[in-house]
């Protein structure tokens, strides 16, 4: 499964369910050394390096995040045709990334995080409005 395909799985399964229903799917564990309800590993289906869910107070998803692979993760034109036209959000010095933020779809803002060195995301995160 590609890094684009999983996240349009998890933005679809953090729309409609629980965090942990999501994390159940994705086969993650728990964190236990995060504050409050948050899972992380591995996802089962492939297409990332490691998804961390973290629940909002009632239970439901508040934030995923797809940690990729540097080297082959998507790029900025490749993010675009899928998820819409990016915003490029305010720098933060010596980064070494651009953080772009995509149109809101049903209720989920998908965010980027593409690395300098390489021109590929090296994170795609979908935000719960």
């Amino acid at each position: 499964m590609t890094a684009l395909a999983l996240y349009e799985r998890v933005a679809g399964l953090a729309r409609a369910g629980s965090a942990a229903g999501v994390a159940m799917r994705l086969g993650l564990a728990r964190d236990v050394a995060a504050e409050g309800l948050a899972w992380t590993g591995p996802p089962a289906l492939g297409g990332a390096q490691r998804v961390n869910v973290r629940a909002a107070r009632n239970g439901t998803v508040d934030l995923v995040e797809l940690v990729l692979d540097t080297e082959s993760g998507p790029t900025r034109a490749e993010l675009e045709a899928a998820l819409g036209r990016a915003e490029q959000q305010p720098r933060m010095p010596g980064a070494g990334r651009v953080a772009l933020a995509f149109p809101p779809r049903g209720g989920i803002t998908p965010l980027a995080y593409v690395e300098d060195a390489t021109g590929r995301a090296g994170r795609l995160v979908a935000r719960r409005d």
